[in-house]
């Protein structure tokens, strides 16, 4: 079992606003891992404590965050996004990489 956390984005385009609340239970109940601490340095008024969505279309909301946790939430994520989203919606979950030494393949 593979417990390092990895750094990803998430990526919703065109989702319908009626299901934002949905996205953002996902977001809590599968990543259970401790959130990463802001960069040092950063700004504590201009940093994503929370999902920052905009408008993409009549009654259509986007976003763009950084996540992480481990590989198994990720993919939970993943699952339960992939299960709810309609086609007109997309999302992606961009693995950027390892906090810790990732394992070899």
């Amino acid at each position: 079992m593979h417990t390092q956390q990895q750094v990803a984005i998430l990526h919703i385009d065109a989702l319908p606003s009626s299901l934002r609340p949905a996205v953002e239970t996902y977001l809590v109940s599968t990543l259970q891992s401790e959130a990463m601490p802001a960069p040092l340095g950063t700004d504590p008024l201009a940093a994503t404590w929370c999902t920052r969505w905009e408008r993409a279309g009549h009654r259509l909301v986007r976003c763009r965050q950084v996540l992480n946790g481990q590989r198994s939430e990720l993919e939970a994520l993943e699952q339960c996004l992939a299960a709810t989203l309609p086609p007109t919606a997309t999302f992606k979950i961009e693995r950027l990489s390892c906090l810790e030494p990732c394992p070899m393949h």
